[in-house]
């Protein structure tokens, strides 16, 4: 075990190394759309089986960050990450060159295996820094920046490459970030202050539980609607090169909700920025799905990224404070990535009736409910502060 000081641990070339393999956890979920696409009509799977077989991946990286994120507490979060990166290298390469659609879904599974993996020891290292929100605030501007570059890619690589672009773009995001995970802090146990010894629970408490079903039920929501965004795009009336304009547009706006997050720090306290960053992801899938016009599309595209970022880094940043041990932060990450799974699905479901509006209800939903739970979970930050403050 490792005895030194979280700044020892966490010097800025340690918090950029995080940030860029923590990419890697979201590979999956930032090129959805263009995944469901090009196994609807270019591996013939169809838009429903299309949304099945990418929520069973996002299943895979949900139940192997969960199933690492149970004892992540005493794992080496620097050997996981590096074996994650390993498994979803070989993944992709595989995904490359199989043209059968069942070794292909086995190879996903491989991939979401190990992008589990990388989520679980990822999301768990912040909790080890003073300042957990801000990591997590940094990670998130990586996270947008490359949802960005990826999308952006993925546009125009669609255009000229054959119907395995998208795990080529994977890989290549891979092959450039992957060595981060050669600079993680070394060690089993990383905790929020090595000088502190806090006992943690092993049994997880309300307000956590509450913020964990708070992210899972974002990203349920978000995922639906981030997954059939081309198909919502086409029935508002915008064209194929429109779309991908606009959605590589709406990638780059992402990191200014990091950048918010991390310019605001704790000084609203948390309910404040998580009731502004869902009131407008809220709007969003009504804007999409529902209202179905050109204007209204692209608002609500213009609206999807950047919140999500700015909500996350507050959601994530909770967790860790709430659960020093960073359990709480790994098994949240699971629970984005069961989140996740369960989007795909839901639209797949909503596709069977022939009317999209049903995601852009429900998705609206669902957020609303995601806030309830976390303005609940973040009341209990204040409880320290204040009795700190009456001393």
């Amino acid at each position: 075990m490792s005895h030194t000081s979280p700044a020892e641990r966490f010097g800025n070339g340690t918090v950029l190394a995080l940030a860029l393999v923590g990419t890697l956890a979201w590979l999956t979920m930032t090129l959805l759309p263009y995944e469901v696409t090009s196994l609807a009509t270019q591996y013939g799977a169809g838009t429903a089986g299309a949304g099945w077989i990418v929520a069973t991946e996002l299943l895979a990286v949900a139940v192997s960050a969960a199933w690492f994120g149970r004892t992540i507490d005493a794992q080496d979060k620097r050997r996981l990450t590096m074996i994650g990166v390993a498994l979803a290298l070989l993944a992709s390469a595989g995904s490359i060159y199989v043209d059968d659609l069942r070794a292909l879904i086995a190879w996903r599974l491989i991939f979401g295996f190990g992008c589990g993996m990388v989520a679980a020891a990822t999301n768990a290292l912040p909790a080890a820094h003073p300042a957990p929100e801000r990591v997590f605030a940094v990670m998130q501007i990586a996270v947008g920046i490359f949802f960005g570059a990826a999308t952006y890619a993925a546009g125009m690589a669609g255009e000229h490459f054959g119907r395995e672009y998208v795990f080529t773009i994977h890989l290549l995001f891979i092959v450039l970030f992957g060595g981060g995970a050669l600079m993680l802090p070394r060690g089993v146990r990383v905790t929020l202050l090595d000088a502190v010894q806090t006992a943690v629970p092993r049994n997880l408490s309300t307000p956590i539980i509450a913020c964990i079903a708070s992210a899972a039920l974002t990203w349920a929501a978000l995922s639906a609607v981030w997954a059939f965004a081309e198909q919502a795009g086409l029935a508002a009336g915008l064209t194929t090169a429109g779309l991908a304009l606009w959605l590589a547009i709406s990638g780059f706006m992402t990191p200014l909700g990091g950048l918010a997050a991390a310019a605001l720090g704790e000084r609203r306290g948390y309910q404040l920025p998580l009731i502004a960053g869902f009131a407008i992801l809220s709007v969003v899938p009504l804007s999409m799905y529902v209202f179905k016009s050109p204007g209204f599309y692209i608002g609500g595209v213009l609206l999807l990224n950047f919140p999500i970022t700015f909500v996350m880094s507050y959601l994530m940043g909770l967790l860790a404070y709430l659960d020093h041990s960073g359990r709480g932060s790994s098994i949240g990450g699971a629970a984005i990535n069961f989140g996740g799974a369960a989007g795909p699905a839901i639209g797949a479901v909503a596709l069977g009736t022939d009317d999209l509006s049903v995601v852009g209800y429900l998705g609206a939903t669902v957020l609303l409910l995601a806030l309830a739970l976390s303005f609940g979970a973040a009341r209990h930050w204040l409880k320290p502060r204040l009795n700190t403050s009456i001393r």
